[in-house]
């Protein structure tokens, strides 16, 4: 294809030098085929650049904060740099002793719910228990009912 572009351009070469060839539709193809190669390589030329400046504003971003964490020689004395070491501890302390206060609170209110999901199904099961009860009770009564019926036309028919 390389080879395609470059005649095209060797093409074009030549008419501007003045000698005079039919220009063909093989020939405004390949010309917009060339053109739209150059046209991707500026694009990824232009995203190799911004690419490159994104990651210089991300170092110079990560060369500040590292600037502002470490301590600067001579502006502090040691001294205060063990009383920060104490407070930061402290901190860790205090936030260790809040995360495991909501741990314990959050445990007791999953056990408050998993009590009542389980007093719900008890109320369920005995609900259920009663309804079975009283069904079993219906059915004996209405084949009892059955049974004196039939005993009943059983006899009249016999006498």
């Amino acid at each position: 294809m390389s080879m395609l572009l470059r005649g095209t351009s060797i093409s074009s070469k030549t008419e501007s030098s003045g000698i005079d060839e039919e220009y063909g539709e093989k020939e405004t193809l390949l010309d917009e085929i060339l053109s739209l190669v150059e046209d991707e390589e500026k694009q990824k030329e232009k995203q190799k650049k911004e690419k490159e400046t994104e990651e210089n504003r991300g170092k110079e971003i990560r060369k500040r904060a590292m600037e502002n964490l470490t301590p600067k020689k001579g502006d502090d004395d040691s001294n205060d740099a063990t009383p920060s070491k104490r407070n930061s501890s402290g901190n860790i302390v205090g936030y260790l002793k809040e995360k495991n206060d909501a741990e314990l609170i959050y445990r007791r209110q999953e056990l408050e719910v998993r009590k009542q999901q389980l007093q719900l199904e008890e109320e369920k099961f005995k609900l259920e228990k009663q309804e079975r009860i009283l069904k079993l009770e219906n059915d004996k009564q209405e084949k009892t009912l059955m049974f004196e019926l039939l005993e009943k036309k059983c006899l009249g028919d016999r006498h």
